[in-house]
């Protein structure tokens, strides 16, 4: 039809023993142009946010990207860290030495050379319930979930969607493509691995109500979102995002 901003949803069904095939137009809203303002940070903190030394955020191998870090709140930076983006923050800052403030942030694109930390407005980050998506789920699980072994999710196209009632305890090395919703916490025990089977996007998203903790020694490919606290051990690493309420 030659639009923009719009796709075709094509639904099959069967009514009284016959196929029925229903096709929609539906328009985008804002045109669907990238990530919505909260996901479009590399870390974003809705509270204190501390980086307390050998943390590095990185544009993972896209030297065009800026790995930008915010806090709605204050910023405390203590010993060696390197972000390739920009830090920002709504409250206030401070760092141990002082001149790491401004040593921490370099992005990778600055064309008009302005300053790399500034204070900047709150940023929105809407409040999750995960027991508003368990309708879309296709497994659920009442009480912790503790996922081991080696674990396949499921494809882009229908990706593994599991609604957990309780805690998700990950002890697994997990690849494909897969959604969790948990109304706990999470907690990625060490030497835990989840790749993404493109090696680019972010194949899996981990929602919760509680806390998000990964262990020492894990590696996520991820989008993570905490109604509450994201906290990151000893060697982990995160390819994608973080946004902590």
């Amino acid at each position: 039809m030659g639009l923009t901003d719009h796709y075709e949803i094509q639904s099959v069904g069967i009514v009284d023993g016959s196929e029925v095939t229903i096709k929609s137009v539906v328009q985008v809203s804002g045109g669907g142009s990238g990530p919505t303002t909260f996901f479009s940070y590399a870390l974003l903190s809705g509270g204190q946010a501390t980086m307390n030394g050998n943390v590095h955020i990185t544009d993972d191998g896209n030297p065009s990207w800026n790995s930008n870090f915010h806090t709605n709140s204050n910023l405390q930076i203590n010993g060696t860290n390197t972000c390739s983006g920009f830090g920002s923050y709504s409250g206030s800052a401070h760092s141990n030495p002082p001149e790491n403030l401004t040593n921490t942030f370099n992005p990778n694109d600055n064309p008009s050379a302005g300053p790399t930390q500034f204070q900047a407005p709150v940023v929105d980050i809407p409040t999750f319930n995960a027991s508003d998506y368990q309708s879309i789920a296709t497994n659920t699980t009442v009480g912790n979930l503790i996922v081991t072994g080696n674990q396949t999710l499921g494809t882009e196209a229908n990706p593994f969607i599991y609604y957990i009632e309780g805690d998700l305890i990950l002890k697994a090395n997990m690849t494909g493509y897969g959604i969790f919703i948990v109304t706990g916490n999470v907690i990625c025990q060490e030497n835990v691995t989840i790749s993404s089977p493109s090696g680019t996007q972010n194949n899996l998203a981990i929602y919760a109500n509680g806390d998000i903790n990964l262990h020492d020694n894990v590696s996520v490919s991820a989008q993570l979102l905490s109604k509450s606290n994201i906290n990151f051990g000893n060697n982990s690493t995160l390819h994608g995002l973080a946004t902590a309420k």
